[in-house]
């Protein structure tokens, strides 16, 4: 299974140095992979309900679009990085697979020496993020290749969120309005996505989001197309808004993508 790694795409989101204060419940939720290393004091971690408890070379491990929140002593520290991960495939790694919420890994002493090395990074440089993405990249890396996957469990149906991805998935969707898209299905936004979010494990708009990405990667296979006339097919009237949204959601430029597409076809 873990094979599935030796091809794979990896973007660095951000790195986060958090000091811990006075408790309090405050509930986290994020739209990217968030993992998390505790580097001094104790706690707990609450997460779909179980509540585990966390001290120094604990790692946390949370997947996007789930709920988690923290009953920490004063002075916790915690070094944490966002980052996405795709198969060769196009898939989320975590969509299909997740890492434990919590695991004491081996290899915590090394993990932490590359995150101190991210901090003194800092972003005074103009490399800074590019040096600061190599590390994260070998610490994630790190996690999955030893650390026991599994399965992600299948979500319990749900009518109205089954009819809500019915409708984010609809071709002719080129513009997200949460408003409408509740009122269709019989909800308040909020109750939408918290049903949505339940049940898929992200926002609607994630999820229109990766609908769209799989529907213009799809696009850019004809070569005979420009990438110009590939956005304004999907609603996008800006090209620089529609580069920075492809990067964003498929981790390379879509000339980058294109130009893979090419390299493959050739060495077929």
């Amino acid at each position: 299974m873990k094979s599935m790694l030796l091809k794979h795409k990896f973007q660095f989101v951000r790195f986060c140095d958090v000091r811990h204060g006075p408790s309090r419940k405050t509930i986290h939720l994020n739209d990217d992979s968030h993992i998390m290393h505790v580097i001094r004091g104790k706690g707990a971690v609450t997460m779909d309900g179980t509540a585990y408890p966390l001290e120094r070379g604990t790692v946390i491990s949370a997947p996007a679009g789930v709920e988690f929140w923290f009953d920490a002593a004063p002075q916790m520290a915690m070094r944490n990085l966002h980052y996405r991960l795709w198969l060769e495939s196009g898939e989320q790694l975590e969509e299909r697979f997740v890492l434990p919420p919590v695991f004491q890994p081996a290899h915590f002493p090394q993990v932490e020496a590359w995150l101190s090395a991210i901090q003194a990074l800092g972003d005074s440089r103009p490399q800074s993020h590019a040096e600061a993405a190599c590390l994260a990249h070998r610490i994630i890396v790190q996690h999955w290749f030893n650390t026991e996957w599994r399965p992600r469990a299948a979500p319990p149906a749900d009518e109205r969120s089954d009819a809500l991805c019915r409708l984010l998935r609809a071709p002719d969707l080129d513009h997200f309005s949460a408003r409408n898209l509740a009122r269709q299905v019989g909800l308040s936004v909020s109750q939408m996505n918290r049903v949505f979010r339940r049940r898929l494990k992200c926002s609607p708009q994630t999820f229109w989001n990766r609908q769209r990405l799989a529907a213009v990667r799809m696009a850019l296979k004809d070569s005979g197309r420009s990438i110009t006339e590939i956005s304004n097919q999907f609603g996008f009237v800006d090209p620089a808004y529609f580069s920075r949204w492809f990067s964003k959601q498929a981790g390379c430029s879509a000339a980058r993508y294109r130009r893979q597409l090419a390299d493959a076809g050739a060495a077929i």
